[in-house]
């Protein structure tokens, strides 16, 4: 495969990945640690996507607010999400911005939305909502891509550079505790829309993917029995949406998922396992004693 700005040929067989975490006691890692670290893998991705996504552990803000992010096809559309969000609270810092000069890209809208309580459920179910009416087969009119507290995504339609670039990343000005990153290379999804880029997000969970899942198939069915039911198309997605609710409502643990094995005041893995089941696919117990 030749990539588009270059005319020397080179071999593409995937997305190229980068992710950097701070160690104990040491300094905050900056911006500029992620974006040199994916632009020296390049040429593992395309033109057609980039991003990167900071995680903070607590602070003034995190305990506070929720940081809401979404591609929107014009202002009417970011009012519309103004208007949705603010049912759980009121928005705080809202500012839209608008390409000026190519009418390909989409806007951005960032708010923060008051968290006087807990609900990071009713947030969840929200956002699906509302971007299951910003999506269709006709018509992409925007989405909401991050809306954690300690997460925050930055993504567009370019190679990474050129994503620093438009998302105020190229200079050193935003410190985190771990960073991830991504440039792809399209395979099962389109590529054109900033929607399909990586990282992808859900809640406070976000990773960046390279390869082909299998399940993809499966784990719709499984999201769609949840009540989840807008999908932007591409088998990365739902690993997000997926590791959030298992850590969230199932209580899994990344620690004892890493060691294979939960902790001692743990059920055993397989019992959770068929507890999600039973709650979420097999509602009908024959099929379970089958």
């Amino acid at each position: 495969m030749q990539d588009s700005n270059s005319t020397v040929p080179i071999v593409k067989d995937g997305c190229g990945i980068f992710g950097v975490i701070r160690k104990k006691h040491a300094p905050q890692i900056s911006n500029l640690t992620a974006v040199n670290g994916i632009s020296c893998i390049k040429y593992r991705g395309s033109n057609l996507g980039a991003g990167y996504a900071s995680f903070e552990n607590e602070t003034p803000a995190s305990r506070k607010f929720y940081k809401i992010k979404a591609f929107v096809r014009d202002g009417s559309i970011a009012k519309k999400i103004e208007t949705q969000l603010s049912k759980l609270g009121p928005l705080e810092d809202v500012h839209v911005t608008l390409p000026k000069t190519d009418r390909a890209r989409f806007g951005i809208l960032e708010a923060n939305l008051t968290r006087h309580t807990d609900y990071d459920t009713q947030l969840e179910y929200l956002v699906d909502e509302i971007n299951s009416n910003l999506l269709s087969v006709e018509r992409v009119d925007g989405r909401i891509f991050s809306f954690g507290r300690h997460v925050n995504v930055y993504k567009e339609v370019g190679y990474p550079l050129e994503v620093a670039k438009l998302t105020g990343l190229d200079t050193d000005s935003k410190k985190a505790d771990l960073w991830i990153a991504h440039t792809r290379q399209p395979t099962n999804s389109p590529g054109r829309l900033p929607i399909w880029s990586h990282p992808f997000a859900s809640l406070d969970c976000a990773i960046v993917h390279n390869g082909d899942i299998s399940s993809f198939g499966a784990n719709i069915e499984l999201l769609n029995s949840w009540g989840l039911k807008s999908h932007a198309g591409t088998d990365s997605e739902v690993i997000a949406r997926l590791l959030d609710h298992l850590l969230r409502i199932e209580k899994l643990s990344i620690e004892p998922i890493r060691k294979k094995h939960l902790r001692s005041n743990r059920p055993p893995t397989h019992e959770i396992q068929k507890r999600a089941i039973r709650r979420s696919v097999c509602s009908n117990r024959r099929i379970l004693r089958r």
